[in-house]
């Protein structure tokens, strides 16, 4: 790769992380109500399509917002971490899965979970949140094998199985309200 490629790699990689939460915006303020309602995942008329399209629609401004913000910190973050180790090929495969494989198992964890906990229940799924949780998840990686590469592979083993625990005590505490040992 040639010194101007290399110069140039970060600012397009920069432009690609971006494109995303444009085109969340571009989807949100740019389609009609009626359209956005087609794209959503209504569990009551499946349409196959949905499954994925239904990540890329929101249910509001604040909705969107919340997705982008976290959108944002866990893909640079993550990206920060994988340019550090030379691990980039890693990110962008990583990246264009989570784009395109989590939202369609998101909706489909989603209308397998409320078809059996809640049969009775109607419910519509939209929104980023799914694919921004793997992108924490993949930040939480890249911290462990960033920890492996510049420091030892136990203290990344370390790093990584204690992320793991703080991160389930903070998922156990968030859904019973209390903090249990």
């Amino acid at each position: 790769m040639s010194s101007e490629q290399v110069e140039k790699q970060p600012i397009l990689e920069g432009a690609l992380l971006l494109a995303v939460p444009i085109l969340l915006a571009a989807i949100h303020f740019l389609t009609n109500e009626t359209l956005k309602q087609t794209l959503a995942f209504s569990h009551d008329h499946f349409a196959l399509y949905t499954l994925f399209t239904a990540a890329y629609v929101h249910a509001g401004q604040a909705h969107l917002v919340g997705n982008v913000v976290g959108y944002l910190l866990t893909t640079t973050y993550a990206y920060m971490l994988c340019v550090a180790v030379d691990e980039r090929r890693w990110f962008w495969r990583t990246f264009v899965v989570f784009l395109v494989a989590l939202p369609v198992l998101v909706s489909l964890t989603s209308y397998v979970l409320f078809s059996t906990w809640f049969p009775s229940v109607s419910v519509i799924s939209r929104g980023f949140s799914g694919v921004v949780a793997g992108f924490g998840g993949f930040l939480l990686v890249a911290l462990a094998v960033y920890v492996r590469k510049r420091y030892s592979t136990e203290l990344g083993g370390v790093v990584g199985v204690s992320t793991f625990l703080v991160l389930m005590a903070t998922i156990d505490f968030i859904y019973s309200g209390r903090v249990r040992l």
